[in-house]
């Protein structure tokens, strides 16, 4: 979250209050910086983010996660490449490749039980009520992402400017599962953000 924060100002990438987009745990990377750089962020949109997540606590069970992220990593980009294309047969194509080697390039000790616990317990109630820019939370179908339409409820009274939409058929990779139904919304929110660059 570090860098994401000290990278925005204009003197490092050139960007005037750019929009941050979030998947996971880029979404609540997203919502930190929208916190506390308001004057550096235009807006943000926030898919499936880790909000209460459900997820499995046991050092145990998160340690073998962390085990096969490892293997899996170290694998050939040809076979990580096959095994996402058979498990996620609506994926485009065009996700298959950038998709497979960004698996071999982070950082394996992310996925460290310590760190997942962590993120798990992060505090988004306190963080998303200092965010003031225009927000759109991007939640996936029914019982298929993390975050219900109980705590999407929630998000949009926390945050004075929040909308959420639902992209029934998705999971917890919204955009990737469904581009089209996703991106929609996503370009009519940024048209009336930001109405002088995508022409609302």
């Amino acid at each position: 979250m570090n860098t994401t924060y000290h990278l925005l100002p204009d003197h490092y990438l050139d960007l005037e209050r750019p929009f941050l987009f979030g998947h996971s745990m880029g979404a609540q990377t997203a919502l930190i910086v929208a916190a506390l750089a308001p004057d550096l962020v235009r807006a943000v949109v926030l898919e499936d983010p880790p909000f209460d997540h459900a997820a499995s606590q046991d050092v145990q069970v998160l340690q073998t996660i962390a085990d096969e992220a490892r293997v899996f990593q170290e694998r050939p980009l040809a076979e990580k490449m096959a095994a996402i294309r058979a498990n996620n047969p609506g994926w485009h194509e065009s996700e298959i490749r950038p998709w497979s080697e960004s698996k071999g390039e982070y950082d394996p000790g992310i996925q460290s039980p310590p760190n997942r616990i962590r993120m798990h317990q992060f505090a988004w109630r306190p963080t998303a009520m200092k965010v003031t820019c225009p927000v759109l939370l991007v939640t996936a179908g029914p019982g298929k992402g993390i975050v219900t339409p109980a705590v999407a409820a929630e998000a949009t009274q926390l945050m004075p400017q929040c909308e959420a939409v639902q992209i029934p058929d998705a999971g917890h990779c919204i955009h990737r599962d469904a581009y089209d139904a996703t991106m929609q919304p996503v370009i009519e929110f940024l048209a009336r953000t930001s109405p002088n660059q995508f022409g609302a």
